[in-house]
């Protein structure tokens, strides 16, 4: 036989179901939909702080727009046909390294280093293996408002800013380096929200998923209702430079 699947998230107790230790039909009444999830994630329900911030976290990242490669791949696959669920795994699969995925790497340079390294010595660090940062820097703002959003608001709730401050020492470091302005972008932000909350970052990218896949739902409906079927190119966007990369007359 087998081993038993063992799990302190969920399950059924004398037909009950039960949410880390919670009876689901009490939470229902009792916490809201962003508790919620700090439960599921944590194991505990948050302070009145860290729902505060989790919450004004997740409206940051609800949704960026249609030129945001995760949205366009997800109307694109809902433009041919395909069903929600299958659109909206293709805007989700549509995150990276450089779109969405950095929260992860960003929350274990921040936790790993925090007390350990300077900022000074960590940008000389990665400039030395001519590696980026990730969770600086963005193709659109010299300043992240929604990180800025979220600066303010850890100042109304009185939430802790130490993974804060280390990332807007690395901020300083870097663009002092580099000559140019690198903001701490959504998915710096994130790092640092959540590093202070003591999750893992195992679990980092979520924060940045959760919240997208609802943005994502309402442009697939959209596609769906408004759009004419299949979206492709114009031939004017493309350009065939031949087997050899020359371009033809």
């Amino acid at each position: 036989m087998s081993e038993k699947w063992t799990t302190n998230i969920s399950g059924e107790v004398s037909g009950e179901t039960i949410i880390r230790g919670y009876k689901l039909t009490d939470l229902v009444s009792k916490v809201n939909f962003t508790q919620a999830i700090f439960l599921v994630l944590k194991g505990k329900l948050p302070s009145e702080a860290e729902e505060k911030m989790l919450n004004g976290l997740l409206v940051a990242s609800v949704d960026h727009g249609l030129g945001a490669p995760s949205t366009t791949a997800a109307r694109i696959s809902a433009s041919v046909g395909n069903h929600l669920h299958t659109a909206l795994a293709a805007g989700l699969l549509s995150t990276g390294k450089l779109h969405g995925g950095a929260v992860e790497k960003a929350a274990k340079i921040l936790q790993e280093n925090i007390g350990k390294t300077s900022a000074k010595d960590l940008v000389n660090h990665f400039e030395d293996k001519g590696k980026r940062i990730p969770g600086f820097g963005h193709k659109i703002y010299d300043v992240d408002p929604r990180t800025q959003a979220l600066i303010e608001k850890a100042k109304e709730v009185s939430f802790p800013t130490k993974y804060l401050d280390f990332a807007l020492e690395i901020q300083k470091e870097l663009e002092a380096k580099k000559g140019k302005k690198l903001p701490l972008n959504i998915d710096g932000m994130i790092a640092a929200i959540i590093s202070e909350m003591g999750f893992s970052t195992e679990v980092a990218n979520a924060f940045f998923l959760i919240p997208r896949t609802v943005g994502l739902s309402a442009h697939i409906e959209e596609e769906m209702q408004e759009e004419k079927p299949v979206r492709r190119l114009s031939e004017d966007e493309i350009s065939y430079t031949g087997p050899r990369g020359e371009k033809l007359p």
